[in-house]
């Protein structure tokens, strides 16, 4: 009934409208790159530091000690129900403070030094290969009150 020819011919008017309309066919292809920052944490908890005495001539502080590198950042944060002061500093340090309990910390070298406070974030590089502690230091004796302390620390990068 009909030839090969017509049937050619109708199919190739059949296509020609949707050629027409949506043009010639693309094919894409995308590639999504995801990046993970890799995070080794130093600390993550509650710490409990004593109430001083209203008699007691020091103060009461807890230490976290951790092994730091050269250029390595360092970055975290903590909260604390009252004002504690906070300090990164070098074992060496660390060691000649402790002795002389919570004398002025102007004469030791001090990777951060930050006043009592509540709450604060920090983001430090650490300047040589070593061991250093993070010292949280109740140092109130005005109002004597045990600090509850939450204290995240990890190595960024």
């Amino acid at each position: 009934m009909f030839s090969h020819y017509t049937i050619s011919v109708l199919l190739l008017f059949a296509a020609l409208p949707s050629m027409m309309i949506g043009g010639p066919q693309q094919i894409t292809t995308s590639t999504t790159s995801t990046s993970y920052v890799t995070r080794q944490i130093l600390y993550s908890g509650t710490y409990n530091i004593t109430s001083p005495s209203r008699t007691n001539y020091g103060c009461y502080y807890y230490d976290l000690p951790f092994t730091g590198t050269m250029n390595q950042r360092i970055m975290g944060s903590f909260s604390s129900d009252i004002d504690v002061g906070f300090y990164v500093m070098r074992d060496v340090d660390f060691q000649s403070w402790r002795q002389n309990t919570c004398d002025s910390v102007v004469t030791y070298m001090l990777l951060v030094n930050q006043a009592p406070i509540s709450s604060f974030s920090f983001n430090f590089i650490v300047n040589m290969d070593g061991k250093y502690h993070f010292v949280l230091v109740n140092g109130n004796r005005l109002k004597p009150s045990e600090a509850h302390v939450v204290f995240n620390a990890f190595v960024a990068g």
